[in-house]
């Protein structure tokens, strides 16, 4: 099995939204870690993305709930902290801290 590395992270992060249950649930743990690499904070789309994808709009929560629906606390809870993270750090929370709130509290509530 090869590695899980930035071309298929790259490739991913397109996708998010039509990954299923077990889909998010396979690819966080790969997600994440490769979020806080050089290469995502040159890129900043991965990360970008997944706020996003977090942040849904009205219309887009009931799909997002199943999305996150495999994730176990600890998941959860490591996804609270990545965004926690990002709300903390100097480029992110100035590029679009309506959307890193709004993901944080959807997260939190699940």
């Amino acid at each position: 099995m090869s590695a899980v590395d930035g071309p298929i992270i790259r490739y991913m992060h397109q996708e998010m939204s039509c990954l299923s249950a077990k889909g998010w649930a396979w690819a966080l743990p790969h997600y994440l870690p490769f979020c806080l690499t050089p290469e995502a904070e040159y890129n900043k789309m991965e990360t970008e993305f997944l706020i996003y994808n977090l942040a849904s709009k009205d219309e887009f929560k009931a799909d997002t709930i199943e999305q996150l629906s495999m994730l176990n606390r600890r998941q959860l809870s490591c996804l609270i902290h990545f965004l926690e993270w990002v709300s903390a750090h100097a480029m992110w929370k100035e590029y679009f801290p309506e959307d890193i709130s709004r993901a944080l509290e959807f997260v939190r509530g699940r």
